[in-house]
């Protein structure tokens, strides 16, 4: 072998030497974000989530949440009116209140932007809160009431016998209706069992 072909041979073994080491660089990099990676997957829960995670969902909960998907499935009922009064979307509230012991379903309607206030609007909004209040009323208790706080597929044999009574009592319908500005037209108050509704507002009175 002469001296050039030694010199090529030499320069073909460096350049495929260096392709290597390349190579061997880059799956290095690969390795070390494969890693990093999997050690951000394998990160604890934080405080806060471990928080959560001890916390048990009660059936209070489980009919509470209920109850404001039922109403936001049939949201539209609470909307619909023949002079195209509101939104289409209401807010829908349901909570409990620990002190007062009472389930408060809140609703807000809010009127449509082209909507002018007058008394024969004003009277309108009246008759439509009465219609969903009575619709609310007969909807909700159509079926036992309690239906929305029991598992599923059974009763607990620990299950007061008038739990759905009970749970009619202290549960309240508060209504309130915006104007496209959000100031408040109208206000009011129903216990979900009876036919008085108490009105806290009404056109601005």
């Amino acid at each position: 072998m002469n001296e050039d072909m030694f010199q090529e041979n030499l320069q073909c073994k460096n350049t495929a030497g260096s392709r290597t080491g390349v190579l061997i660089a880059a799956l290095g990099v690969l390795a070390c974000m494969s890693l990093l990676l999997v050690a951000s997957l394998a990160a604890e829960p934080s405080p806060a989530v471990e928080y959560l995670m001890r916390e048990p969902v009660s059936m209070l909960d489980w009919g509470l949440a209920q109850i404001e998907e039922d109403l936001f499935r049939n949201r539209g009922v609470l909307t619909r009116h023949a002079e195209d009064l509101f939104e289409p979307e209401p807010s829908i509230r349901v909570a409990y209140t620990w002190e007062e012991n009472r389930i408060q379903i809140f609703l807000k309607l809010t009127m449509q932007a082209m909507v002018k206030k007058s008394p024969q609007r004003m009277a309108a909004v009246r008759k439509h809160v009465e219609f969903v209040i009575a619709y609310l009323r007969g909807g909700l208790t159509m079926y036992p009431y309690d239906a929305f706080f029991r598992h599923k597929g059974f009763r607990s044999k620990e299950s007061p016998q008038n739990l759905d009574e009970d749970l009619v009592d202290i549960t309240d319908i508060h209504i309130t209706v915006r104007d496209h500005q959000q100031n408040i037209l109208s206000r009011c108050r129903a216990q979900l069992s009876g036919k008085k509704i108490v009105w806290l507002n009404m056109g601005g009175s």
